[in-house]
């Protein structure tokens, strides 16, 4: 069972921003998100300026840049794969997520996942 949670950039603003390159960006740690744990993240900007700043997601602890494009949308989940090339095991790919980066001063929406 998992629970359903949101934040936006209103949950954040109180947050000093932390310069990478040129941008600002409000680093959301898992203690905001209530745990490293997240089984789905999806992240939505609906701003010119927010489209084309990268986010960054802090990934089995290394910080991962990625960028959003014209959609204003990223998002992954955990998948199930199997190598049908070697054992043909069922396996589910997945990732621990303890940060996650965003543009300070735009707008967004961070819906996740994490379990009960």
């Amino acid at each position: 069972m998992y629970n359903i949670k949101q934040l936006t950039n209103f949950d954040v603003q109180d947050i000093a921003p932390t310069s990478i390159g040129s941008i600002d960006y409000i680093v959301i740690s898992s203690d905001i998100l209530g745990s490293d744990n997240i089984h789905k993240l999806g992240y939505c900007v609906n701003n010119n300026v927010g489209i084309y700043r990268p986010i960054y997601i802090t990934i089995n602890a290394i910080p991962t840049k990625f960028s959003i494009g014209n959609t204003g949308i990223f998002e992954f989940q955990e998948e199930e794969w199997r190598d049908v090339n070697d054992d043909n095991l069922e396996r589910i790919a997945s990732v621990s997520v303890s940060e996650v980066y965003v543009p300070a001063g735009i707008p967004f929406v961070l819906d996740y996942c994490i379990p009960v």
